[in-house]
């Protein structure tokens, strides 16, 4: 569009179009999902090399005494 009417014309229309959409995401109460990214992907990712770290700092890997195992007689 920009090559047809112009940069500042080109820029309006894309300010528009993108409040179109912001209004039809508000009116629907709804997220927005974009179709060419996989969210679930990238979640995993990005959350995956602090995985093991975290039952270590937790205390759940290793060799740690119950609290709730029976005391030596």
């Amino acid at each position: 569009m920009k090559a047809r009417r112009g940069y500042r014309r080109a820029t309006i229309a894309r300010a528009h179009r993108l409040l179109r959409v912001i209004q039809a995401l508000l009116r629907r109460d709804e997220p927005y999902n974009d179709p060419g990214v996989d969210h679930e992907r990238l979640l995993v990712e990005h959350n995956a090399p602090r995985w093991p770290r975290k039952p270590k700092k937790s205390g759940f890997l290793g060799e740690q005494p119950s609290r709730y195992a029976a005391p030596a007689s």
